[in-house]
């Protein structure tokens, strides 16, 4: 596969770049993502990422189509069958089950 960029966005933040083969250094990774749980990983490895110590088991990416959240995408599917997500205004959302509510969302959010 080449090199695909998602962008991915947290809570009401601005939606972020991750590009499967290079990483937020711009250096070139030694092994490109291939999967949602890569993407995952990846998002949770940005500096200043407010999901960076939560249990990757607890966060779910989420195509959105038409303005709906569709479920959340299966771990190991492949990141070339994604066809959403390519630009900001079409970002996948991502999510974590231990910050749901608005305190914690905000808290986090605080702390970056």
């Amino acid at each position: 596969m080449e090199n695909k960029e998602f962008y991915i966005k947290y809570e009401d933040n601005q939606a972020v770049k991750v590009s499967t083969h290079i990483d937020a250094q711009r250096v070139r990774r030694d092994f490109p993502l291939e999967d949602v749980a890569d993407l995952i990983a990846a998002f949770q490895s940005l500096p200043g990422c407010p999901l960076a110590t939560v249990f990757a088991g607890d966060i779910t990416l989420h195509n959105v189509v038409d303005r709906v959240e569709k479920s959340a995408l299966e771990p190991d599917s492949p990141l070339s069958a994604i066809t959403t997500g390519t630009t900001a205004k079409t970002a996948l959302v991502i999510k974590s089950k231990n910050h749901v509510d608005t305190a914690a969302g905000e808290f986090l959010h605080n702390c970056t």
